[in-house]
């Protein structure tokens, strides 16, 4: 063999190991950016999450793994144990105008690749009113504009008031109205409001039960104030009733005031004499009994007195039956007395102008000189 052959060889061999080490050094990436409708593009609205897709560019439908991922400054390692492979979620920054964003993709025995995406400014929606507070039945108007103050028609607006949801889109000047439904007791309620290429926006505010005095009433408040108005009346009507009742037992019980004392009177002891038997000692109640005060009880002073004379039936009851009648306790003491009459001054009685133990006495007197001018 050739000497000279033998270095050419080598050369050539030692060239041929260093192009195929080249070649294995030098693969290539396929990337694909797509949105989460699985579209491919090139921008993107900010806050918005799109994917992207790496693979051998020989074999794209090979997709790989265990690769870096740069992108606004962060870097995320992606393998086969992320939920989503194949693919690689990333979300878009917040920006205050339009910018292009560079991603680059890193893996062991490929050349980097990279791929730019446009990240779009979201116009910010605006809502007016940016609260409200509304009550049962009425109706919610809203208007929604741009950070220009243009109106946006076609927005989505949500109201969300409890559970339930009502939705509607804006007019040509960006109006939309609601009517609020019935709710029991006060509740927060929510607004939000969408539309692609914008910015969402929520707002807050408050649905209050129909009042019809122009307030919110709370129903537990006035169960709570009927309950104590219930209290109230019953309290004041026992009150009342009590009230009637003692009215009514002064009326009856103080149409004469009177006192007792017990007078004992007690003769000189005799022989029986004239066939009357004279008892050791006895006893009258004196009874006096005031007149009947002014503005008491149904009776009306007028100046002048008249006797009462009557006949108390068995089972009446009261003054009349009391100081009048066959069973008058004048007509007792009489009887007493052997001294029957069948009618008295009840005026001067109740006045207190008969002196009652004078005249006992007197009788007393009269029936001793009785006794003395017809000795037995």
């Amino acid at each position: 063999m050739n000497r000279k052959a033998v270095p050419i060889l080598a050369v050539l061999f030692t060239i041929l190991l260093v192009f195929s080490a080249q070649q294995a050094e030098c693969k290539k990436f396929n990337i694909v950016v797509l949105n989460e409708d699985l579209e491919m593009i090139n921008e993107v609205y900010e806050g918005e999450t799109f994917l992207i897709y790496v693979s051998d560019a020989s074999d794209p439908s090979q997709p790989l793994d265990n690769y870096t991922v740069i992108f606004n400054g962060n870097e995320y390692m992606f393998d086969r144990s992320d939920p989503n492979y194949p693919f690689c979620y990333l979300t878009a920054p917040q920006v205050n105008q339009d910018q292009i964003f560079q991603i680059v993709i890193k893996k062991d025995g490929y050349d980097d690749g990279k791929v730019t995406i446009t990240v779009k400014n979201r116009a910010k929606l605006l809502v007016y009113p940016s609260t409200f507070s509304v009550e049962s039945g009425q109706k919610l108007t809203l208007y929604v504009k741009d950070e220009h103050g243009i109106s946006v028609s076609g927005a989505f607006v949500s109201l969300e008031i409890g559970s339930k949801s009502y939705t509607a889109k804006t007019d040509d000047s960006g109006m939309v109205t609601f009517t609020i439904p019935t709710v029991k007791v006060k509740t927060t309620a929510y607004v939000d409001v969408s539309k692609s290429g914008f910015e969402s926006v929520r707002i807050e505010g408050t649905v209050t039960p129909h009042a019809p005095s122009g307030f919110p009433v709370d129903p537990n408040v006035m169960k709570i104030a009927a309950i104590v108005i219930m209290v109230i009346f019953v309290v004041a009507g026992s009150i009342r009733y009590v009230q009637g009742r003692e009215r009514l037992y002064e009326g009856s019980h103080s149409l004469f005031k009177g006192k007792t004392r017990e007078i004992s009177i007690e003769p000189e002891r005799t022989a029986p004499r004239g066939g009357m038997k004279m008892e050791e000692s006895m006893k009258i109640e004196e009874i006096v009994i005031n007149k009947p005060e002014e503005g008491r009880g149904n009776f009306k002073k007028t100046g002048k007195t008249s006797a009462i004379f009557g006949s108390a039936r068995r089972g009446e009851k009261g003054a009349d039956t009391w100081i009048a009648g066959s069973k008058s306790i004048i007509k007792k003491i009489d009887e007493k007395l052997e001294r029957a009459e069948d009618k008295k001054d009840a005026i001067e009685w109740l006045s207190a102008k008969e002196d009652i133990a004078a005249k006992v006495d007197e009788k007393l007197k009269e029936i001793e000189r009785k006794r003395r001018s017809n000795p037995p």
